[in-house]
């Protein structure tokens, strides 16, 4: 075997090791992905369960939850929309 196909080799051999890693890191990407979908739909759901749990507080629980969410919330932005969502379930329920 010569020194020209030993570098035809190594270069064969170079080219399939940067497919194979370019594989990997497609697949890792992919696991990536799905992770943060599931964690998205994990939220998602259990702010679900806790506005189907609101609906059935009275207006006092529910104004006591509404103060524990706003000390766990630090944007403003974010206290901004929950006030706002809690705030008609309170109109809700006071109109059942």
């Amino acid at each position: 075997m010569g020194v020209k196909s030993r570098e035809v080799k190594i270069a064969e051999l170079e080219k399939k090791k940067q497919q194979i890693e370019n594989k990997l890191k497609m697949e890792k990407a992919k696991v990536t992905t799905q992770n943060q979908k599931d964690e998205t739909r994990t939220k998602v759901l259990l702010g679900a369960y806790l506005l189907y749990d609101f609906n059935k507080l009275t207006p006092d629980e529910l104004n006591a939850k509404l103060d524990d969410v706003m000390q766990f919330l630090s944007r403003e932005k974010d206290k901004a929309v929950v006030n706002k969502t809690i705030t008609r379930l309170i109109g809700e329920t006071e109109e059942s």
